[in-house]
């Protein structure tokens, strides 16, 4: 688990929503698919009322689709 990730829930579970968002977004600077934190922090977003960037956090987190190529008998992500 990453330290910083973890800085962001303590700071999420004592209500510092602000730092907890600092802290989402350093882990995600040094790891930009750590759903968990995307996830962490556009619950914070949520809650402080920027929707805009809440949902731009969940479009990130949601897992891509997977296509199936009909010609080539492959799997696309």
């Amino acid at each position: 688990m990453n330290h910083t990730q973890d800085k962001g829930d303590g700071f999420y579970n004592t209500g510092n929503l602000n730092a907890a968002v600092n802290a989402y977004t350093a882990a995600l600077e040094m790891d930009g698919g750590f759903i968990r934190c995307l996830a962490n922090r556009a619950a914070c977003y949520l809650q402080l009322g920027d929707t805009a960037s809440c949902i731009a956090d969940c479009t990130k987190a949601r897992p891509a689709p997977v296509v199936f190529d009909r010609v080539f008998g492959v799997w696309e992500w």
